[in-house]
């Protein structure tokens, strides 16, 4: 990353730091505060060391050790561990993808198999929720009381691979192999190996881009037959564009956007659809972006025009609580407006922006809340948004949001140890920083 661009954005994640901290402050109290602060801290140290800021990195490490260290417990431990040896290997140029050393993932014995079991399900919770800790999304919290299988588990080993010549070989063994495999689990094998290209390089990553919509374009040009058919794709396509943001010399790939219009139009419900599209949006803005793709975005949007939300379905009664398929709607329009930043420039934005921030911070009539639930994906979307147009005003109008949002509550079986709401939406904003394009 280039000097002058890390200054930038090292500042903006300097200045956020205490916001975040008084919106900490604000909802929580006591010792989940605490340990809730130190564990942001960590995520703001893993973002510095990204943005080559050791020593930034070093002073937030020692911060979250003086707090959880000491009295905390095993839990603690483990997940202090687990976010430092994610920073260290940034510092040290290493890849933060590697799986952690089996020892790390343990939890202290006991007799008590059910103490067990809780422990490890809450440092699985803090995994699964952040992609520092889990980038790959292997984690999950449920599975000792599960009996799902799938492949992903035949990619731990390959994980641990570190010659670049060898990985390129193994995904593509890998990939060659997944053809025999359902077709939840061939995605899955997408979903982990696009990642790894990182390790090998542009060539590869590209050649697999372009193998990509081969084998997604038939999935997706059908109508599911169930609802959960296509989600595995769509996450897919989002690696997929962060990816291909991630080329030194960017590429277009036509036919990856064509299938993010086969998904848009093939969708179980319009819900359906304005989740996957909000949830892949922020990749694909960040690679047609960096490619300046302002024709191909603005026929992109121009194809999928009646594919987007109408107003009515994004514009809730003030009367009535918001429910999850409104949100999906909210912040697909949101997408939107920031994909026709590429081709329209910025002006555009704020409108949609102060609308949706708008209906984040307004009660319902005679509620505490508009919203059925913390709508934390529209929360960290609104932030991230806030970063994108107005870097240096950014970090204020982000503690205007967070000072007049509901109190997130903290009343999940993890709450004396964290608040889990909390973690996932600061792990969403602080990993869109260094991704972040400057002016």
């Amino acid at each position: 990353m280039e000097a002058s661009r890390a200054n930038v954005l090292l500042a903006t994640t300097r200045d956020l730091r205490p916001v975040v901290h008084a919106w900490l402050e604000r909802d929580l109290h006591g010792p989940p505060l605490e340990y809730t602060r130190a564990f942001v801290d960590l995520m703001f140290a893993f973002v510095s060391a990204r943005l080559g800021a050791a020593d930034d990195a070093a002073k937030l490490v020692e911060a979250a050790r003086n707090i959880l260290i000491p009295p905390a417990t095993d839990v603690h431990g483990r997940l202090f561990q687990m976010f430092r040896y994610r920073i260290e290997d940034v510092l040290a140029g290493r890849s933060a993808i590697r799986p952690f050393p089996p020892e790390m993932l343990l939890v202290a014995e006991s007799r008590d198999r059910r103490t067990v079991r809780s422990q490890a399900y809450t440092i699985q919770v803090v995994e699964s929720g952040s992609r520092i800790l889990d980038p790959l999304g292997l984690t999950n919290p449920y599975s000792q009381w599960t009996s799902v299988t799938s492949g992903v588990g035949e990619l731990t080993e390959l994980t641990r691979e570190e010659n670049p010549e060898r990985l390129a070989e193994g995904i593509r063994r890998l990939l060659d192999e997944s053809h025999s495999l359902s077709q939840q689990i061939k995605l899955e094998f997408w979903e982990c190996l696009l990642p790894l290209t990182e390790q090998v390089g542009d060539p590869f990553t590209a050649e697999l881009l372009f193998r990509l919509p081969g084998e997604i374009l038939p999935i997706l040009s059908l109508p599911p037959k169930r609802r959960q058919d296509h989600q595995p794709a769509f996450r897919v396509l989002a690696r997929a564009y962060d990816r291909a943001a991630a080329l030194a010399e960017g590429e277009f790939f036509p036919p990856l956007l064509q299938a993010c219009v086969a998904l848009m139009r093939n969708s179980w419900t319009p819900a359906d659809r304005y989740q996957a599209v909000a949830d892949l949006g922020w990749p694909l803005f960040r690679w047609l972006n960096t490619l300046n793709a302002r024709d191909e975005t603005a026929e992109f949007l121009y194809e999928t025009r009646e594919l987007w939300p109408k107003p009515l379905e994004y514009t809730p009664d003030r009367d009535s609580p918001i429910e999850e398929a409104r949100e999906h709607a909210i912040r697909a329009n949101l997408i939107r407006t920031v994909l026709a930043t590429v081709s329209n420039g910025m002006d555009g934005l704020l409108g949609s922006l102060v609308e949706v921030e708008k209906l984040l911070l307004a009660p319902a009539s005679g509620r505490s809340n508009l919203w059925l639930r913390t709508p934390r994906k529209v929360i960290a979307d609104c932030a991230i948004a806030r970063l994108l147009r107005t870097q240096g005003e950014c970090p204020e109008r982000i503690r205007h949001i967070f000072s007049r949002l509901a109190p997130v509550g903290n009343a999940f079986t993890t709450a004396a140890y964290y608040s889990r709401i909390h973690l996932e939406i600061a792990d969403s904003i602080l990993l869109a920083i260094p991704k972040m394009p400057v002016a």
